[in-house]
């Protein structure tokens, strides 16, 4: 296989034990680490949280030279959480190797960068679920009825950011770095709110739906 370089483009790839050092990092913050024994495998970050998390891989990546794919080394948020809910022993063991081959981007055998895959049903199925329970979601879809309905274009980039954001959060807590498409959740989420569908997430006539807007990111 060709090995070829990404220099200057932030497209080289992340080594395990790169991925594995920057873990170590967040795991051992005083900050985090208590907040991640806290969120555990599912939870969610506080803002600050988050955002500290966020700017230490930042800070990691620069240190680095700037030239990893910063979509390989945002899989350190979930192999940490795993570690801390105690489904991986340890940060560098068998399990975060074989998780990291699985959810890293994806990359042509050249080793250009992939599109993503779409993400599957049963995962917006869950990020559903999860924002459901979320404080302030179903305000945000009410507003983004409201904007679609009067043609807001600048609310409706307004709540674009804000569900990207939402969407984001989840496929970082999961580690899904290699699959796209977890924004539909909100097209569905506004549909089901409304009535649309039944209250119940196995309606299949919602998971067709669900399937037929991941088509878009099938490509």
């Amino acid at each position: 296989m060709t090995s070829i370089h990404y220099r200057g483009t932030n497209r080289d790839k992340a080594s395990n034990q790169q991925i594995f050092a920057l873990c170590q990092l967040l795991w051992t913050d005083d900050r985090l680490h208590p907040a991640f024994n806290r969120v555990g495998e599912k939870g969610y970050f506080d803002m600050d949280e988050y955002i500290r998390i966020h700017n230490m891989v930042i800070e990691y990546w620069q240190a680095t030279g700037g030239d990893i794919y910063l979509g390989d080394l945002f899989l350190s948020e979930a192999i940490v959480r795993k570690v801390a809910a105690d489904v991986f022993p340890e940060i560098d063991c068998p399990q975060s190797v074989s998780f990291i081959s699985k959810h890293r981007p994806l990359r042509h055998e050249d080793g250009s960068l992939m599109h993503g895959m779409p993400a599957t049903v049963d995962e917006v199925l869950e990020l559903i679920q999860d924002l459901r329970q979320m404080i302030g979601v179903k305000e945000l879809c009410d507003q983004a009825q409201a904007a679609y309905e009067a043609g807001d274009r600048e609310k409706i980039e307004e709540i674009i950011a804000k569900e990207n954001y939402l969407a984001e959060r989840y496929r970082r807590k999961k580690g899904y770095m290699e699959k796209m498409g977890y924004s539909e959740a909100f097209t569905v989420l506004r549909d089901l709110l409304s009535g649309e569908y039944k209250q119940e997430l196995n309606s299949e006539r919602l998971k067709a739906r669900i399937e037929q807007g991941l088509q878009f990111w099938n490509y």
